[in-house]
């Protein structure tokens, strides 16, 4: 069996819902849509994905009626049907919506791995916080990983094959948001504590566009790279 899984954002006049799709083998028919985020939260963007081997789906994406809300919904069997939706953010109203600046989920060892911008502490301190399940999404406990006295926007997360997860950020100065460059932060025990910030675009020339998310891999040798589009020669 060979599962292909696709989000779909559906508009109906204002409101935008989470539909889910798969198809099995290689056929190019999908399934009917599922409804993830359910009717009766409007405004919902961004999502985003993670499937394990044994093919649970885990979905985030942020709710921006009455702010900005990160919410998190799964399905445990392929897709067939989705969990009620349940906040990820214990401070709400305030998680960023800004441009596609979305939420980022990752799975590893049945602990669950959530990277968002939030400007609980003023817009001009937007930074990046960090959420863990260790029980399936039922329940979250949360850190800021981000910059304090700095903004931090189009978070990317990923694990790597040890275990060690990965964070990275743009990065502007607060009040005046005159950028300054990509940061990488680390993890090495499952999100307990974070590593100093580290440089990830310090070369010349050019400068990261300040308005493209960034990609995260691991290449087969076990090296981290981010892609990022350069805005003097795009890639």
């Amino acid at each position: 069996m060979y599962l292909k899984v696709y989000i779909i954002k559906k508009a109906i006049t204002t409101i935008l819902v989470i539909l889910y799709a798969c198809t099995l083998g290689y056929s190019n028919d999908f399934s009917p849509s599922q409804l993830v985020s359910e009717e009766t939260t409007p405004q919902n963007f961004y999502p985003d994905m993670a499937i394990t081997d044994d093919g649970k789906i885990y979905v985030v994406w942020v709710n921006t009626t009455g702010g900005g809300d990160i919410y998190f919904s799964k399905s445990t069997n392929h897709g067939a049907t989705f969990s009620e939706y349940v906040p990820v953010n214990q401070s709400p109203n305030h998680a960023s919506s800004i441009g596609f600046n979305g939420p980022k989920i990752a799975e590893r060892n049945d602990t669950l791995h959530v990277l968002w911008s939030d400007e609980r502490n003023g817009y001009s301190h937007t930074s990046a916080f960090y959420a863990r399940s260790v029980d399936g999404g039922v329940t979250w406990e949360e850190s800021q990983v981000g910059h304090e006295n700095g903004i931090n926007l189009y978070p990317e997360l990923m694990v790597d094959s040890d275990g060690v997860i990965h964070a990275v950020f743009h990065y502007f100065m607060p009040g005046s948001w005159s950028y300054r460059n990509i940061e990488h932060t680390r993890s090495t025990n499952g999100g307990d504590t974070w590593l100093d910030f580290k440089n990830v675009s310090n070369y010349y020339p050019g400068e990261p566009c300040d308005c493209c998310p960034i990609e995260l891999h691991q290449k087969p040798d076990g090296q981290i790279i981010a892609g990022f589009r350069n805005n003097h020669d795009n890639i």
